[in-house]
């Protein structure tokens, strides 16, 4: 099964963490609740410099932005074609 990426785009400060904090709830399947410090719900920017280097076999210091910007689409379709599950991705980006 092919995930989905599922954006959670908000301003900062807006209860974006709040609703991680719901959807890891809904999403587990333990009996004790999801401590906000344990959120299981990828957090980061899912195409961070580390991230990107590491999905596209490249080093972005060598790329300028509107390469780099190019790729971005093709290795989060990437992502999300090797996801098992739905991936929930904080983002503060527009």
């Amino acid at each position: 099964m092919e995930g989905r990426i599922v954006w959670l785009a908000s301003f900062l400060k807006s209860g974006n963490t709040w609703l991680r904090l719901l959807l890891a709830n809904l999403c587990s399947d333990e009996e004790c609740p999801v401590s906000i410090n344990a959120i299981t719900l990828q957090q980061d920017d899912i195409v961070n410099r580390f991230s990107f280097e590491e999905q596209a076999l490249l080093d972005s210091s060598l790329l300028l932005q509107h390469e780099i910007d190019e790729l971005i689409p093709a290795i989060v379709e990437g992502i999300a074609a090797r996801a098992s599950s739905d991936i929930y991705i904080k983002i503060h980006d527009a």
